[in-house]
């Protein structure tokens, strides 16, 4: 048996990134699928509905027809790119804005997982907290690159951090104020599993999740569309 030096010549389909994205996409794929103005590239499109537009010729935000059915997010989206201004809705970002209170407590955690667990209470890949990076905004006017503004916890590997990292976070977080993070279900979660195993000071643990604020909003929700 003998290896083919001829490719085979296979249309790029659902087939190429489903159930894994294909290695050799960069190869196969037009270049035009990379572009802002690219089919490929709308927002929560169906992979199907691109491709049938691709199968049909559509490759770009100018070719498709006015009276196609899409959200409203699509349709400011190709309209963005039209004008070449981004859409920002001012009023959404403003009511965002108006929602954060001061002092700003601007929190992130690192978690590690582990197959086997190492502690009590541990789940196989469980999220376990050990380390976060607290930076506190008093008001508009202050420095949070300030030495004074900043906290940081990593716990020893020594031990289980659970109980450790709780403890430090609740005495250096304000007591008011938005605690602000990027994606804020990964830490709101995370605090939620440290009230779990600290059932003593969960009340205050969970307490923290009702201040969180998500910078991720703005941008996911499509408040801010680029041109």
């Amino acid at each position: 048996m003998s290896i083919s030096n001829n490719e085979p010549e296979v249309s790029i389909g659902a087939q190429c990134k489903k159930p894994h994205s294909c290695d050799y996409l960069d190869r196969c794929w037009p270049k035009s699928t990379k572009e802002n103005n690219s089919v490929f590239n709308l927002y929560k499109l169906n992979l199907d509905k691109k491709l049938d537009f691709y199968n049909q010729g559509i490759t770009s935000f100018e070719q498709i027809k006015p009276d196609t059915k899409l959200s409203l997010t699509q349709q400011n989206q190709i309209k963005a790119n039209e004008i070449k201004k981004p859409i920002i809705n001012k009023s959404k970002i403003q009511t965002f804005i108006d929602s954060v209170e001061y002092p700003i407590s601007y929190f992130d955690f690192e978690t590690f997982t582990d197959a086997v667990p190492l502690f009590d209470g541990q789940r196989p890949h469980m999220q376990m907290p050990f380390q976060y990076s607290l930076h506190i905004q008093k008001d508009a006017k202050s420095n949070i690159d300030s030495d004074k503004e900043h906290f940081e916890f990593i716990a020893s590997i020594k031990e289980d951090p659970r109980r450790a990292i709780a403890e430090s976070m609740l005495q250096n977080i304000p007591k008011s104020g938005s605690i602000m993070a990027y994606n804020q279900s990964f830490e709101k979660n995370c605090i939620k599993s440290l009230a779990d195993y600290c059932p003593d000071i969960s009340e205050e643990l969970l307490a923290l999740n009702d201040r969180f604020i998500d910078l991720i909003d703005p941008f996911q929700i499509w408040w801010i569309l680029p041109s």
